[in-house]
């Protein structure tokens, strides 16, 4: 399945909204249709937090969450770790996708990208070229990113994300939607099972684990076009 292409969108900065459905299709398995993206991003510009020159990762992170749970009766909330940490190294190889604030996002970065690849050369180039351009929001995981506007998956060793926070290419903090709840934690656990087995069936005795699958289900049946 291809990366989600921002630019097949006609508006122009929407990297926060095309990142945070990027970390529900690589999380949970489900791919939201582009017609759908559209409409949410008509309805933060109208909520006022998405503008024409971006947003504020934070504000339009915590109202998407809000958003979800309005939305599916699922709750969920926005897990903020510093990517310098310890815990996030060891997260960074687990199935938990971040989205990542990249300071510096230019010409250098767009040209180092085609290869696949980024090493702390391409860093040193990124950092010292002339104009910073853009903020930019995309997903990081498992020694990738994951690119909403090259539409493009790209190998990112940790060591090498390291470096780029401490040439302040990348701010430090990263941001994932984690469920709150017991009953959402046993709708993520039914949505990522599926998301490996597409014909998984909860077999077992709990109430709430079968409650759990039976909105899993839904929600797959209603949004996901995969």
């Amino acid at each position: 399945m291809e990366q989600y292409n921002q630019r097949l969108n006609t508006f122009a900065n929407d990297c926060t909204l095309f990142s945070l459905y990027t970390v529900i299709w690589l999380q949970y398995g489900i791919r939201i249709e582009y017609s759908a993206i559209d409409k949410m991003i008509d309805v933060a510009l109208k909520s006022k937090v998405l503008f024409q020159g971006g947003a504020i990762f934070e504000t339009i992170y915590n109202w998407f969450a809000k958003r979800i749970t309005e939305k599916v009766w699922v709750t969920v909330e926005i897990y903020k770790i510093d990517m310098n940490s310890k815990k996030f190294q060891n997260l960074y190889k687990e199935q938990i996708y971040f989205g990542a604030w990249m300071r510096r996002w230019n010409k250098a970065y767009l040209e180092a990208i085609k290869k696949g690849s980024l090493t702390k050369d391409d860093i040193d180039l990124i950092a010292d070229y002339p104009k910073v351009w853009f903020q930019h929001n995309n997903v990081v995981w498992n020694g990738y990113i994951h690119e909403p506007y090259g539409w493009l998956t790209i190998k990112l060793p940790y060591d090498v994300l390291k470096y780029a926070m401490e040439k302040e290419v990348f701010w430090t903090i990263g941001r994932s939607i984690v469920p709150q709840g017991q009953f959402s934690k046993f709708v993520s656990k039914h949505l990522r099972e599926f998301k490996v087995f597409p014909n998984y069936t909860y077999i077992g005795n709990s109430a709430l684990q079968t409650y759990a699958y039976k909105k899993a289900v839904a929600i797959r049946e209603k949004y996901n076009t995969i």
